[in-house]
């Protein structure tokens, strides 16, 4: 029997029965569904480097081996790895640079980027779509903030590794897994912060602006 292999397939694409690898563990589960995250009130929106267009996330269910339920919120346009049994190759691409001449290199299913603008080597860099925390205001409805997404320069004299990047007081910053894990610590502790400047707000607003 021939040994199953990765086939690319958007997300937007998949079909309930599909075989996948989950994008962060690589861990095979089975789909269940596709869903928007509109029909499940919580839209969360992707930025398209490619494209440069931002796209509704999808939801995708579905269960593990061990009959665990995997959910994953992703772009549309996010390619996934999906099991089947023709054997395909790995997607390599040639991008033409000036001190090195056309480079031959893999490109990750999750990248998205446009090369043509790479001029050199050591210019070239994977980026993929990017999440959003979305924010409803009063005053401009649905606000997308603090975008993350992939990043790699697989050709960087200073940092050759996958890193996410994270947009912060209007610069990108490159996060390790550890740097990553100490953001979304310090956003649930803000997340507590203004839970408490709700109920203190409440009391404000229900007492004219005093103090009780």
């Amino acid at each position: 029997m021939s040994e199953k292999t990765p086939i690319p397939v958007r997300t937007d694409e998949l079909q309930p029965g599909d075989q996948i690898r989950h994008p962060h563990d690589w861990t095979l589960f089975t789909v269940s569904s596709v869903e928007t995250l509109d029909s499940l009130g919580s839209p969360l929106d992707f930025h398209n480097r490619k494209t440069d267009e931002m796209e509704r996330g999808l939801r995708v269910t579905g269960t593990d081996a061990d009959g665990e339920t995997v959910h994953v919120d992703c772009a549309p346009s996010h390619l996934w790895h999906r099991e089947g049994p023709q054997a395909t190759a790995r997607r390599i691409i040639t991008i033409p640079t000036a001190d090195h001449g056309d480079v031959q290199v893999n490109e990750p299913d999750w990248c998205t980027a446009d090369h043509s603008g790479e001029a050199y080597r050591e210019d070239i860099e994977h980026t993929g779509a990017e999440a959003h925390l979305v924010v409803f205001t009063a005053c401009h409805g649905p606000v997308r903030t603090l975008p993350i997404g992939f990043l790699w320069r697989p050709f960087s004299p200073t940092n050759n590794q996958i890193m996410a990047t994270l947009l912060m007081a209007d610069d990108w910053h490159e996060l390790d897994p550890a740097a990553l894990t100490r953001a979304a610590d310090a956003l649930t502790e803000h997340a507590a912060t203004l839970r408490v400047y709700a109920r203190q707000l409440n009391e404000l607003q229900a007492h004219g602006g005093e103090n009780q």
